[in-house]
């Protein structure tokens, strides 16, 4: 549970969305759009148009969730970045456990995932745990250190504030998130000089 004053700009945003997307100012077909929405059958447009007043609201708040999460994950001498692998590490497969495997997670070039292991293993939180097979890559475990740190983690307050949501409205974030993440990760990959992406390689 979140404590603490609340924020007017929050208050001003939250009010934004609610009108604007209400039923009395939504069209019923576009309503009902969302309410069908299924995360398997995203399409996507080439071109975008001018952002809506509720588009920018949403967008708007967003923004402060994330802010408020970033600013969360500076705990325990750790970045927001080496928590986020510390998680990963946590949770993956064994055979998904290397810095490429967690560059192709988060979607970014290894160099700054494996500067991030690296970090993680020096202050023993992660250890090598040989290879994994393929050349150089190698496997990397979260240490008995690591997972009581990971006990503590930031993140939590996050997990007890989307607790005190309903059902639906958990299936809807969660739509909502991932295709937000496909969109955005689609656009990611789009080079800005027109030519191949930058693919990922396992020879790196």
């Amino acid at each position: 549970m979140f404590v603490g004053r609340r924020c007017p700009e929050l208050d001003c945003q939250q009010n934004q969305i609610a009108d604007l997307l209400s039923p009395a100012r939504m069209p019923y077909l576009a309503l009902r759009r969302v309410a069908s929405y299924h995360p398997g059958r995203v399409h996507l447009t080439s071109g975008t148009s001018h952002p809506s007043k509720a588009d920018a609201a949403l967008a708007g708040l967003l923004d402060q969730v994330t802010r408020h999460i970033h600013s969360s994950n500076h705990a325990a001498d750790l970045y927001p970045a080496q928590w986020s692998a510390l998680r990963y590490f946590a949770k993956a497969d064994p055979p998904h456990r290397s810095a490429i495997s967690l560059a192709r997670y988060q979607g970014i070039e290894p160099g700054p995932t494996t500067r991030t292991v690296r970090t993680l293993i020096t202050k023993g939180l992660l250890e090598d745990a040989g290879s994994l097979g393929r050349g150089r890559i190698r496997r990397v475990d979260v240490t008995d250190k690591g997972r009581e740190l990971l006990l503590s983690d930031p993140l939590n307050i996050v997990v007890e504030a989307l607790a005190s949501l309903e059902g639906v409205q958990k299936r809807a974030l969660a739509e909502a998130l991932e295709r937000m993440l496909v969109r955005l990760q689609s656009q990611k990959r789009q080079p800005e000089d027109g030519g191949p992406g930058g693919a990922v390689s396992d020879s790196e």
